[in-house]
């Protein structure tokens, strides 16, 4: 095999990573953004009472079905919620960082217990503010690269290999 082939091979397989890390992290995060704020709206009666009847229905203590667009989101938003959250957690396991995957996976089920699993305005508020607190430090933490607060990476996902052998044997990092 070419060493041209090797390096083409490496580059696209890299390429491959970078792309499903950046669109599972984007679409995990749309979705879930997408269920906390049509769970806000649904707490703060901007739907009306038929979708607050319908946020009653999602934590147990009553019943309703709300119609149009956001009374759709709250009736699957446990299953987007679930989706988002799996995927913001593949998204920090493709990082250079994958062991960051098992703190998102505890945010995100801060954010769903908080959002579906109970009933106070209050915890469902703290929890969002939790979970995504949580998910931002992490984002911070993988782009310093594990060093604390540094940044000498341009993004979270893997970057091509920016180091060349040495002549006197081992890796010298190239100029960027």
């Amino acid at each position: 095999m070419s060493q041209r082939s090797r390096h083409w091979r490496i580059h696209a397989r890299q390429s491959r990573r970078r792309a499903a890390c950046s669109s599972a992290g984007v679409l995990g995060l749309l979705g879930s953004v997408a269920c906390a704020v049509s769970m806000l709206l649904v707490a703060a009666g901007v739907a009306g009472s038929a979708a607050a009847t319908s946020m009653a229905a999602m934590t147990g203590t009553g019943t309703g079905t709300p119609g149009g667009a956001l009374g759709g989101l709250v009736r699957i938003g446990p299953w987007l919620m679930l989706a988002s959250v799996l995927l913001v957690t593949a998204a920090f396991a493709l990082t250079r960082r994958p062991v960051t995957a098992v703190p998102a996976l505890l945010a995100g089920a801060v954010l769903y217990a908080g959002m579906y699993a109970q009933a106070s305005l209050p915890v469902m508020y703290a929890s969002i503010a939790i979970g995504y607190t949580a998910w931002a430090v992490l984002l911070l933490r993988v782009r310093a690269g594990g060093r604390p607060w540094t940044s000498d990476h341009s993004g979270i996902c893997p970057d091509r290999d920016t180091s060349q052998a040495s002549p006197r044997g081992g890796t010298e990092p190239r100029g960027r």
